[in-house]
């Protein structure tokens, strides 16, 4: 069975640069924000209802979801942000069993902005990491990305779940595109190796 490596981090630490390069060693890569976006791809059944749920503030001018317009919507209301948590995450984890079932390469990455408690017995992960960088990078990686506002972006960081001690692993991404690069090198053979112990 693939060794399966759980990875999480808060928005703008570096998950997507950490799991693109393993994937480039070959790691199976199944990220949940990437499921997100294709179940609420244009026109699908997911994204009607989303639209009929939160209204015209969050459609674009064709007529497609508004994800910016939606984040923001979420990270000001508590009530809509659980509505679309309890809709969206029972079906992303089903998708993400799904493709955990279809690795053929010996690793995989898990990539979960958010964990909690049960996330290991659950996804049945060998291990799980969180990435880490200075909030200021953060910031300017969210706004920069996303283009919003820096008090938009700090609204959205302060709610990002802090790292609960059943993380095994760290990664720092507080250095260089080098130093990190450094460090995956390391645990991709790692986790090489604990596919064949």
């Amino acid at each position: 069975m693939p060794y399966m490596v759980g990875l999480t981090g808060s928005i703008g630490a570096g998950k997507s640069t950490a799991s693109s390069y393993l994937q480039k060693r070959g790691a199976t890569v199944i990220d949940a924000d990437v499921i997100a976006r294709e179940l609420t791809a244009p026109h699908s059944l997911v994204e009607k209802t989303i639209i009929e749920y939160f209204g015209d503030s969050i459609i674009t001018s064709d007529g497609q979801l508004n994800r910016p317009a939606l984040r923001a919507r979420i990270f000001q209301d508590a009530t809509a942000k659980q509505w679309l948590e309890s809709y969206l995450h029972p079906q992303i984890t089903q998708q993400i069993y799904t493709l955990q079932n279809q690795v053929q390469t010996p690793y995989a990455v898990i990539v979960l902005p958010i964990i909690q408690a049960d996330s290991k017995s659950r996804f049945q992960l060998d291990t799980l990491y969180a990435i880490q960088c200075p909030v200021s990078t953060q910031l300017d990686r969210v706004q920069t990305r996303d283009h919003i506002t820096p008090d938009t972006a700090q609204a959205i960081l302060d709610q990002q779940p802090q790292h609960p001690t059943w993380i095994d692993h760290i990664i720092d991404n507080s250095g260089s595109k080098s130093a990190l690069e450094a460090q995956l090198s390391i645990l991709h053979m790692q986790f090489l190796q604990a596919r064949n112990a």
